[in-house]
């Protein structure tokens, strides 16, 4: 079992359901042990808005990224349960986490290399945030959540 089969594994072990592509993220933000997962979208939260301010808060695409992070952090505060709070903080963070992606990708200097690592992460971030928001299913939220991180480190570690 690789790295991501142990992650899934432990977290699914604290939310008592099945974690990948059967419930939505969320569904770990109740329950006896939900407060490691909100205590931890905080963090990250904290972290990204860290990570966009080191891009250029003049930018309005670094803006944008830090206003998903507090979107992020407001989903933690304001777990599943708690309605309509949580919707619109989760909606709000893949909406503007999406934009602050897209005005990333769009402001970078022409390169040759239409096919880096970032730029594929980016649009597919994006298309699949766009069906989840359409479709609501956990399949695409965390296929989305994936593929954000992926953008992460991707342009984090862009050359």
């Amino acid at each position: 079992m690789g790295w991501f089969g142990k992650f899934s594994f432990s977290c699914s072990a604290f939310s008592r359901r099945p974690l990948l592509f059967s419930n939505f993220l969320s569904d770990l933000g109740i329950g006896p042990q939900a407060q490691w997962f909100n205590y931890g979208l905080l963090l990250t939260a904290g972290l990204l808005a860290l990570f966009y301010n080191s891009l250029g808060v003049r930018s309005f695409a670094a803006v944008a990224g830090i206003l998903s992070a507090f979107a992020l952090a407001g989903v933690g505060l304001f777990p599943e349960n708690m309605q309509p709070a949580h919707l619109v903080f989760s909606t709000s963070f893949f909406s503007l986490a999406a934009f602050s992606i897209f005005l990333f990708s769009i402001k970078r200097p022409a390169v040759k290399n239409y096919l880096s690592p970032d730029l594929v992460a980016a649009w597919a971030f994006i298309l699949s945030g766009v069906v989840f928001l359409l479709e609501h299913s956990p399949f695409w939220e965390t296929v989305a959540v994936a593929l954000f991180g992926s953008w992460l480190a991707a342009y984090a570690f862009r050359t």
